[in-house]
């Protein structure tokens, strides 16, 4: 598939300390119909402890799921959780975002938004869900794919009265706990195998292609997503083997599993043997050392038992007894392959037992040869020398809420005034002095 996706605008309130709207740009605000986001790829997000930093993450996190997972409103862990990262003053999440679907010969520009809120059973229920989209940057001509409210299709974009009232009721009691994205590839995709020029049928594959694209690294999230299964459905050849893929996924799994689980599927194997190879050369480069990665693997039904060993000649270990710095570089790779691959790519607490050279190494790669986007939270400040350079790079997040974007002020260097206390809003009001009778005797 030679089109991409991009996020544009990201906005989001009501998880964790995030009470009001807080909003992330990725790109300038007119776009021209030569769309070059090549200087705008990069994203580090600073801000104090606790001024919700992860909370933007995870609601990345909840949006793809929210598209892409038709039972994830219906698991009770996942009930659990959004109950846990609720923002205790709104009880409600909202989540927007504006991406663009392009190619060298054409583009669309989409808003999304979903707002999830509690039914009188404490449960979350999306109470609204919408899809807008404009061609080639023309705000005249900005349509509204669909509209959803209370768990009803309020608005839909087909023509043909027979069809919208099928899709209708066949979303009946459903549109609550999944998405009209997903509703419909699962429960309707017959109604696009019959209608393959519609343009709903287009902006429905638009928004799931949008969400598949979608890698989100939780720091204390310990099941990531399995991308084997979903570069599987990126490489679908045509849409029957697309819809063939995705019933598979769906139906069978219920959700993307993690791709560092040590149950992996034989028929998806010699991809996950090709992974591991790319992942040895990936620590090589950390550890001269490491002659390989080999894959210990028992039979386990349809499933190989695997277990990765650090081959280092003299002996083997096995990677959870590596050095945390190690393990979290083998946890990243995935979401950095994928980033560097042309996907969209969230990551949290990039930093954390990360040295800070390889941190600004890896940033550097980023800057020069990346293909996709990668926006992650950090404390270290040694990737700015770098990201000042880049267009919409840095964005600092205050504790109440406020984002402000780092723009070049003359021969200031973002660190110094970060570090300073000079940026708006991120007033570090904490000197030595300050711990005199507080810590030692």
């Amino acid at each position: 598939m030679g089109e991409k996706v991009y996020l544009l605008n990201f906005r989001v309130s009501g998880i964790k300390n995030l009470e009001k709207t807080i909003e992330l740009s990725f790109y300038k605000k007119t776009i021209d119909k030569q769309f070059e986001p090549e200087k705008y790829r990069i994203k580090a997000i600073y801000g104090e402890n606790g001024s919700g930093k992860t909370a933007i993450v995870v609601g990345m996190d909840i949006l793809r799921n929210i598209i892409i997972d038709s039972t994830y409103l219906n698991d009770s862990k996942n009930q659990q959780y959004l109950q846990a990262m609720v923002n205790k003053k709104t009880r409600r999440i909202e989540l927007n975002s504006d991406f663009i679907y392009y190619s060298d010969t054409h583009s669309r520009i989409y808003s999304y938004e979903v707002y999830l809120g509690l039914n009188p059973m404490g449960l979350f229920e999306i109470e609204r869900e919408s899809l807008k989209c404009r061609f080639n940057g023309t705000r005249a001509r900005e349509i509204v794919a669909f509209e959803c409210l209370e768990g009803e299709i309020n608005s839909v974009m087909i023509d043909d009265e027979e069809t919208k009232n099928r899709l209708i009721r066949e979303s009946l009691n459903l549109l609550g706990k999944q998405s009209l994205a997903i509703n419909c590839l699962l429960n309707s995709k017959d109604i696009f195998r019959n209608n393959m020029s519609s343009p709903f049928r287009m902006m429905m594959f638009d928004l799931y292609f949008f969400a598949a694209k979608i890698n989100v690294c939780i720091a204390s999230d310990d099941d990531p997503d399995l991308y084997l299964q979903k570069k599987e459905l990126l490489e679908a050849k045509d849409p029957d083997d697309f819809f063939d893929k995705i019933t598979r996924m769906v139906s069978t799994v219920g959700r993307f599993a993690n791709a560092n689980e040590k149950l992996i599927a034989k028929d998806l194997f010699e991809n996950y043997k090709l992974k591991i190879k790319k992942l040895e050369r990936f620590i090589q480069l950390f550890k001269r050392d490491l002659k390989s990665i080999d894959i210990d693997r028992t039979e386990a039904g349809d499933y190989y038992a695997c277990k990765l060993l650090m081959n280092y000649g003299d002996y083997c270990v096995d990677t959870v007894f590596e050095s945390t710095g190690i393990t979290k570089l083998i946890k990243l790779f995935d979401y950095l392959n994928a980033a560097a691959d042309g996907e969209v790519t969230f990551i949290d607490e990039m930093d954390a037992n990360i040295n800070d050279v390889y941190l600004s190494k890896i940033i550097d790669y980023f800057m020069q040869y990346g293909k996709g986007q990668l926006c992650f939270t950090t404390h270290n400040t040694s990737p700015m020398a770098s990201l000042r350079n880049n267009k919409k790079s840095i964005a600092f997040l205050s504790s109440d809420n406020q984002i402000v974007e780092w723009k070049t002020n003359g021969n200031f260097a973002p660190d110094k005034l970060y570090k300073q206390g000079m940026i708006e809003y991120l007033p570090f009001n904490i000197e030595p002095e300050g711990f005199l009778g507080v810590l030692g005797e």
